[in-house]
């Protein structure tokens, strides 16, 4: 082993300064072989005097290597005379600056050192005790000024509803709305519970509701209420639109007059709803539900057949539901005239279940812990006749069954499109959830330090490209969704608005719809998920939020229409024109559109061949290419459906065997709606290029993930297909500059976001 001695002569011959940094590094890592010590010996025998030459001969000795001891000593001593600035340089240049004035020749054989045998990074940067500013998590940076304007960008997506969600975020920043961690189910229960009535007795769940009933006649700002809770608890939020999106809007919006006081009342929480619709056999296929009700001379008897038409996963059903919008199969006679929504009371003022209703516990789930979701079963419960809510259909005193829509299907998509704004809320409020994940993951990133730079200084995470690429197209893309949910948002507003005398094209807004929510809400779970994953460690503590939230959106996935039966659905309608309903098509009735409107897509289309030219980082190239994919993708679907159904396959089957077409056709449609709604946005000056970038990297993400189709389908070449990939690691680094500011734009405040890292 080195002496002590040898240590000591080291240190205390000037002429060796020079060399302290870099034969330090050579015991540091570990990692130089016998061989490369002694190429390192005789390289740096020149540039020390012979009488120097057994003192480093000594140090560099492999078979007497320093002790750990010894190596700490010197790091200790380098740090002690050089100042914290350097600490993280080179050896050399550290070295060299120790060592103030020194001979070129000198200077020159340590260069040529450090070229021969690669850079020797400096080891001595970790003090035994490191100062709060040279920890990994440093302080978050106030964010310069915007190269753009923030406050314009602020405005743009908070919309014509900002004072809506001023409103909601002021609320929502009280001290009774602050996160708790570790709680029970049961008091998370209550506590949710707490907060909603805090909700309601504000006004904010009545906003979108007529003013005749008690709300504002505002259903934009019911969204852009919906938007804020969801970034602040989602939990809460769920709660909050079982009650007011689901329960009061059936009411709403399937019953009539008579049904009035009980939607005031629900405005108000009395009753707390439920909406019962999904059942332990059947989820998305409602068409197909199975509980019952069956009309009798004084009203109906609701009856749960078996145990697959129990009501299941019933939100405010567990604990706090007193009264429950039904969904059963309507039985006149012998007659089954299909599902109808029906108003049932499941608990006595006591809180025990009404007579013949059983009421049970979903129990812990993956998420959302504080919403009592439970299971329901009736068992031949007697309601009035006003329990239908009989906006589309009747049954007289006498037992005669009356609507104004003759047609089975359409009466029951004509009710069921009555409740399309749950799949605009719940696209809208996955985007928002998209933004808090990425508010949090973006400002930790500026904070969090790790590994030296060039100047010496540990770097921030929002400086590494991979880091960069991970995060900032699920920026853009999110940025892309807000617009694209927005302006679905507005189109819902003036069709509640219209009622029945709309003439909005509510087919093609119903396959829009169903494409947005599918898409927004995976964007979102993909999002929050490598949120997480980017804030490492830290992002798994239940305090910065990133870990809960990824469980808690999971489930938008299911609710308000299973995702993949959403995107099956919004292909049917891309095949069929919109010209009927995407969900109601019978066989006959599918046969015959599904021959007239595919013959005529695989006729009247022009091959999609060829690469694009022009610069892959433009807006408008990127368009160009989502265009293509949309279209080309529906050629090919309907010319595969088309084939099968000519080869004698039924539509439905031909359907089912080219699913993965299908979905796929969904994708690219919805993302080409979503680009286009992003390039909507109206902007100037160094914003519009700002948001043009945001544009085009969102374009780019979305061409990256499907190179293999573009490029077996011929509308890029592998050259394109690079130049796909390099723009958008080359757009994530030009957007990173600006994230901070990206993210504040959303206007989250800080006690919304709630996570300490991003504080």
């Amino acid at each position: 082993m080195a002496t002590t001695s040898t240590l000591e002569r080291l240190l205390d011959d000037r002429r060796l300064r020079p060399l302290l940094p870099l034969l330090h590094s050579a015991w540091a890592d570990g990692y130089l072989s016998r061989s490369e010590i002694d190429r390192l010996c005789r390289a740096l025998a020149e540039a020390v005097p012979d009488e120097c030459t057994d003192i480093l001969n000594g140090w560099l000795d492999p078979d007497s290597p320093p002790s750990a001891q010894e190596v700490a000593r010197l790091a200790a001593a380098i740090r002690a005379d050089a100042p914290k600035e350097l600490w993280r340089i080179g050896s050399v240049k550290l070295g060299l600056r120790l060592a103030g004035s020194i001979d070129d020749a000198v200077a020159e054989v340590l260069r040529r050192t450090d070229d021969e045998f690669g850079p020797f990074p400096s080891r001595v940067a970790t003090p035994v005790t490191p100062a709060v500013d040279e920890g990994a998590l440093s302080p978050l940076p106030e964010p310069g000024p915007a190269e753009f304007d923030l406050e314009r960008l602020r405005r743009l997506l908070d919309g014509p509803e900002a004072q809506v969600k001023a409103r909601v975020r002021a609320i929502l920043s009280r001290p009774d709305f602050a996160h708790r961690y570790d709680e029970p189910i049961g008091s998370q229960r209550r506590r949710v519970l707490e907060m909603m009535a805090i909700l309601g007795s504000e006004g904010i769940g009545s906003i979108g509701f007529p003013p005749e009933v008690g709300g504002a006649g505002n259903p934009s700002g019911a969204v852009a209420a919906f938007t804020v809770i969801a970034q602040h608890d989602l939990s809460l939020l769920t709660k909050f639109g079982v009650q007011f999106g689901l329960f009061a809007g059936a009411l709403f919006r399937l019953g009539t007059d008579q049904h009035r006081p009980l939607l005031v009342g629900a405005l108000r929480m009395d009753p707390l709803g439920c909406f019962a619709m999904t059942e332990t056999g059947h989820g998305s296929d409602v068409a197909s539900l199975e509980t019952v009700a069956r009309h009798t001379p004084s009203g109906f008897e609701i009856h749960t057949p078996h145990p697959r038409a129990r009501k299941d996963y019933i939100g405010n059903a567990a604990e706090h539901g007193t009264v429950a919008v039904v969904f059963a199969r309507l039985v006149v006679g012998d007659l089954d005239h299909g599902v109808h929504a029906f108003v049932v009371s499941i608990r006595q003022g006591d809180g025990s279940p009404s007579r013949g209703v059983t009421i049970g516990d979903n129990g812990p789930k993956a998420g959302l812990d504080g919403v009592d979701n439970g299971r329901l079963t009736f068992d031949h419960v007697a309601v009035s006749r006003d329990a239908l809510l009989d906006r589309f259909a009747t049954v007289s005193d006498t037992g005669d069954y009356e609507s104004a829509i003759t047609s089975p299907d359409r009466r029951f998509f004509t009710t069921l499109g009555t409740l399309v704004g749950g799949r605009v809320s719940v696209a809208a409020a996955a985007v928002a959830v998209a933004e808090a994940a990425l508010a949090i993951a973006i400002r930790y990133a500026t904070r969090r330090r790790q590994f030296p730079g060039g100047d010496g200084f540990d770097r921030p995470l929002v400086d590494y490209r991979a880091h960069q690429v991970r995060l900032m197209p699920r920026l853009a893309a999110t940025y892309a969704y807000h617009f694209a949910a927005a302006e679905m948002a507005d189109e819902w507003a003036v069709m509640e608005a219209d009622g029945d005398d709309s003439d909005h094209d509510r087919r093609a807004f119903e396959g829009r719809a169903a494409g947005l929510k599918a898409y927004a809400t995976w964007h979102a779970l993909d999002t929050v998920a490598e949120c997480r994953q980017a804030c490492g460690g830290q992002g798994y503590l239940a305090e910065n939020r990133l870990g809960v939230m990824a469980a808690d959106i999971d489930v938008f996935t299911t609710y308000e229409g299973d995702n993949t039966v959403l995107a099956q659905l919004l292909a049917k309608a891309l095949l069929t024109d919109y010209r009927s309903g995407f969900e109601d098509l019978t066989p006959g009735r599918l046969v015959r559109l599904l021959t007239d409107r595919i013959g005529g897509i695989v006729t009247g289309s022009v091959p999609v061949v060829g690469s694009v030219g022009g610069d892959r980082t433009d807006p408008d190239t990127c368009q160009t290419l989502l265009e293509r994919r949309s279209r080309y993708l529906i050629e090919r679907l309907a010319s595969r459906v088309k084939g099968r159904i000519d080869d004698g396959m039924d539509p439905g089957s031909a359907l089912l065997d080219v699913q993965p077409h299908a979905l796929a056709a969904a994708r690219a449609a919805t993302e080409l709606e979503v680009f286009e709604a992003m390039r909507r946005v109206e902007a100037e000056g160094d914003l519009s290029r700002v948001l043009d970038d945001v544009s085009a990297l969102f374009g780019l993400w979305r061409i990256e993930s499907d190179l293999a189709g573009y490029v077996v389908s011929g509308l890029l070449t592998s050259n394109g297909a690079k130049e796909v990939r390099d723009g958008v690691v080359a757009l994530s680094a030009r957007l990173a500059p600006h994230a901070r500011h990206l993210v504040d734009a959303f206007g989250i405040p800080d006690e919304l976001l709630a996570a300490p890292i991003a504080l």
